[in-house]
């Protein structure tokens, strides 16, 4: 409706005064004509008559349909700016969402995946997870960076408010964050998967696992290649003025079902652990902390639905760099968040040695003790124990409510145990028993 009502305005350059009549040699014939006509054919408002052509639908719905036809969107652009100066309208500017947030976005997700990385490097060491969260994190970083630039040069602006070069700059990145969005979100989705499979030795469920790992590479990629060859030839995918030949695909219906997807994936990978974790043989506390841990993705899930609600609104819109801002922001958020809540186990050993009552609240072992407290005693304890736990080889039991399973030198039971970062010194007892599922049970309290 803004784009329409700006269409108004060239009505008032046909006034006799020499101001208007140099703002008149600027737009584009075909616009004056549009113009013109308009108004000839209409009683409603008389020609010089501001209030009235500024705010008449009737008159804007015409000017608007003859304009978008006669005119190339070069044109229609320009007669648009010149049309909203001459009707005061506000320049619109909410740049503020792509800019800020974003900035604050990563810098909090970098902390914390310098976090994790430091965290696993004194205790258990790296394993795959790691390391694909961290080359997502590198992936997300640049990906950021170029939302922000976006930012600073137009989007959050209204189309007609930004310059031609800009215009086509901020095309060509938004093509490029458009797969690179893709990258990210399979990367954090397979992390997350890959954690599970570390900590869970059920066959079922690692055979489940694994499912959902390969799918989700397969999803990625063919999503990635779709989008990067979503118009053929493929600069035709950033030719914001349509003068490259060519064919493209619905972008709007692939990116809704790219963002639906992800959505059912996230509620999968949300869902997938909970029994697991219900059936373990833990305290009320230790069981409500690792479900409250687990359960932090669910705020993947909230910013991916809102992403998708604000990516139809965008998807309908002429006004593309101002209605595409919500879109941005919350793709920022729902990336952001899949990568910060992928760190969080990693980071429980830092927070109990940080916070000491956290030791208490998730403790299974009745008058279990931790003498050394603070972060330093934390990383001291993961020290001694990684040395310790290199002898752990071999058949490992694990206990659920059903009974034992033998899990055969299970190589994800053994990091389990590797894991451990907390010593237990009741009775004379250090607590490691390599055959008993209680005390594998409290190691999987203390992994990352």
């Amino acid at each position: 409706m803004r784009l329409l009502r700006a269409f108004l305005g060239l009505a008032l350059l046909f006034s006799l005064s020499a101001t208007v009549l140099a703002q008149v040699s600027a737009i584009p014939a075909c616009a004056q004509l549009c113009l013109l006509k308009t108004l000839k054919a209409q009683d409603e408002c008389g020609i010089t008559d501001q209030a009235c052509i500024c705010q008449n639908k009737h008159i804007a719905a015409n000017v608007t349909a003859c304009v978008t036809g006669s005119c190339t969107i070069r044109e229609t652009l320009t007669y648009a700016n010149i049309s909203k100066a001459t009707c005061g309208v506000p320049d619109g500017d909410r740049s503020f969402g792509p800019i800020y947030p974003v900035m604050v976005l990563i810098i909090c997700t970098s902390i914390l995946v310098c976090l994790r990385m430091w965290a696993r490097s004194i205790s258990a060491g790296f394993w795959w997870d790691d390391w694909v969260i961290f080359v997502t994190w590198i992936i997300l970083v640049p990906w950021c960076i170029n939302g922000i630039i976006m930012g600073y040069i137009g989007l959050g602006k209204h189309v007609w408010d930004i310059s031609f070069t800009n215009l086509s700059r901020i095309n060509k990145m938004y093509y490029w964050g458009e797969w690179t969005y893709l990258v990210i979100a399979a990367g954090y989705k397979i992390g997350i998967l890959l954690f599970l499979l570390r900590i869970f030795p059920e066959k079922r469920f690692r055979v489940v696992v694994w499912c959902l790992i390969v799918f989700n590479a397969a999803w990625g990629v063919s999503s990635v290649a779709m989008t990067i060859f979503q118009c053929w030839p493929i600069r035709k995918a950033w030719d914001w003025e349509q003068k490259v030949e060519g064919r493209c695909n619905d972008k709007h219906a692939q990116a809704w079902t790219a963002a639906a997807m992800g959505i059912v994936l996230d509620l999968v990978i949300l869902l997938l652990p909970i029994p697991s974790l219900i059936k373990l043989q833990l305290s009320g506390k230790k069981k409500l902390g690792l479900l409250g841990m687990f359960s932090c993705g669910i705020l993947i899930t909230i910013a991916s639905v809102i992403r998708l609600q604000t990516l139809v609104t965008f998807g309908n819109s002429q006004d593309k760099t101002w209605d595409q801002t919500p879109a941005s922001y919350w793709t920022a958020i729902e990336m952001n968040v899949g990568v910060s809540v992928s760190c969080m186990p990693a980071l429980r050993p830092l927070l109990q040695g940080a916070f000491p009552k956290l030791n208490t609240f998730f403790s299974t072992t009745k008058g279990s003790t931790n003498n050394t407290s603070g972060t330093a005693g934390t990383i001291d304890r993961m020290k001694q124990r990684q040395g310790a736990l290199k002898m752990e080889e071999g058949s490992v039991k694990h206990t659920s409510h059903n009974g034992t399973i033998d899990t055969k030198s299970e190589s994800t039971v053994v990091e389990l145990s590797r894991m451990e970062t907390r010593p237990n010194t009741s009775a004379g007892n250090d607590g490691w028993d390599a055959h008993s599922s209680q005390v594998m049970l409290d190691r999987k309290d203390n992994m990352v």
